[in-house]
Order: C-alpha cells, then structure tokens, then sequence
C-alpha cells in the first residue's frame, strides 16, 4: 500500500529483471538509470525468462527419453525451474526509465541528498549504486552480493574490482547489498577480494590452456580458493558462469554471450551444481 507515502522517484541500479520488472507496481512518475542500463531493458525483458522455462520444459523430456545421461536432462531441468519457479511473468508490462545519464547525478529524497554515481560495466554493462552521503548509507545494487556468490555475464570483472575500491574510499557505514543481509565496507572488500583471486586464477588456467568449464572446477576444489571469504557462500556454481566471461575477455570476445552460448553455460553451471554437497 503506496497511498499514505507515494514514490515519486524510483532508481534501478541496472538492467537485471528483478531489479526493474516491479517498476510498474510503484506508480512512480520519474524512473531513472544510466544510460548504459536502460538499453539493456529494452533487450532483456520478461520474455527471456518466459523462454527459460519452455527450454527447461524440453530438457525434462529429453531427461525422459531414452537417451543416454538423461539424468542429467533432469538435473537441469531443475535447476532451471528452481530459477523461475517463484515467480510468475506473465503480467510483467515493462515500464522502462524516463530518465537517464551517464557518470553521476544527484537528487534529492526527503530534504536528503542522494547522490547516483555509474560504477558499470561491472556486474552489467550499465550499474549504477546510490550514496547518502549525509548518513554514510550506500545502496549497492549488485556491486555487492551477501552470503550468495556473486555472477558475472555482460559486464567486467576488472572494473568490478575497481568498482569496489571506489567503494571502499567512500565513508559508508552502511551497505545495502542488491542480495544478501545488510553489511558494511567488510563485506564489500568480500566481493573484490572474490574478483581478484577470480581473475588471477582464470588467467593462470587460460594461460596453460585449460578450457573454462575445467579451470571452474579446477579453481571451485583449489584450497586457494576455499580459503577465500566467499567459498562459504551460496551459489558456489556461478564461479562456472563468471570464468567464462573472464576466459572471452581474455580471448578479445565481446562481454555479452549470445543466448545460445548462455544456454550450454547455464547447462554446465546446473551440472556443477548438481555435483556439489548440498548445503
């Protein structure tokens, strides 16, 4: 119930859907992001995950064909409905931003400055995070994940890195991550720290020639990484998905994986998940 207290001014922080499927349901006349996330809106809409789920529905008959390792049909079947499961699309109508810039703006919320600052491409091509200076409270969109590892398909882990130190030199006392519990400036180290121990080990495994699905697994069981703050995390898989945008960076290839390339990734990332203890 928005009645008593109606927005007036909303901000997405990129381009992800749920960050930005619920702009609709606010009623807010000025939606702002950058201009890097509000292109991405108009290609990754509510239709993608509409598609997700009718591939996941032919993985499930694969899994019952008498094919061979059809078990694993079924493993990723469920991975990718335990992706979906919880959320219905079907009266999504996307309301995109009406208001966009690149680098920084500023507004004002409640007599309270509110600063909106570009740190992508980072976790996407076009982050945004949004700082209150005034009461050191930083709202970080997915620049921080919290005890859920953190994913990487069209932006770049280099910047991410370096979207953390800008970070770290801001005096926050509070940060709102875009998953997670609510953190500190420690919990934003966390993430870099991720990022460059990822980056490192991806280019050590590239650099012997070890494709990226093997050099995930490789790094996931190394103890160098399960000495890492994040190895204790949720979502342990994603390390599959973030080598392979570290290893077609590192190949020159452009950030963004077809949907067909995401779809053999996310196949790979379901398996690993499926190899993985169970938490």
């Amino acid at each position: 119930k928005l009645e008593s207290a109606p927005i007036a001014q909303l901000v997405n922080t990129h381009a992800d859907g749920d960050h930005w499927f619920g702009n609709q349901l606010t009623g807010a006349s000025e939606i702002i992001a950058t201009k890097s996330a509000a292109r991405g809106m108009k290609h990754h809409g509510p239709g993608e995950m509409k598609a997700l789920r009718a591939v996941s529905r032919v993985c499930r008959a694969i899994g019952h064909a008498p094919v061979p390792r059809r078990g694993d049909w079924r493993a990723v079947a469920d991975y990718f409905d335990g992706m979906i499961r919880p959320f219905d699309f079907s009266k999504i109508r996307p309301a995109l931003p009406n208001w966009t810039f690149s680098g920084k703006a500023q507004i004002e919320a409640g007599g309270r400055r509110v600063e909106l600052i570009e740190v992508g491409p980072a976790h996407t091509r076009g982050d945004l995070v949004v700082f209150l200076p005034d009461e050191g409270i930083l709202l970080a969109g997915d620049i921080v994940f919290m005890r859920t590892a953190p994913v990487l398909w069209d932006g770049s882990a280099g910047n991410w890195v370096r979207a953390c130190e800008r970070i770290l030199r801001w005096k926050a006392t509070s940060v709102l991550p875009g998953h997670g519990p609510l953190t500190d400036l420690s919990g934003v180290d966390a993430v870099r720290q991720y990022w460059q121990f990822l980056r490192s080990a991806a280019r050590a495994q590239f650099d012997k020639g070890c494709p990226p699905a093997v050099a995930a697994i490789r790094i996931l069981k190394s103890d160098e990484y399960q000495k890492q703050p994040v190895a204790g995390w949720d979502g342990q898989e994603r390390i599959m998905i973030n080598v392979h945008a570290i290893y077609r960076k590192l190949m020159g290839r452009g950030r963004i994986a077809s949907p067909i390339e995401r779809l053999a990734i996310l196949r790979k990332t379901a398996l690993l998940a499926w190899s993985l203890p169970k938490r």
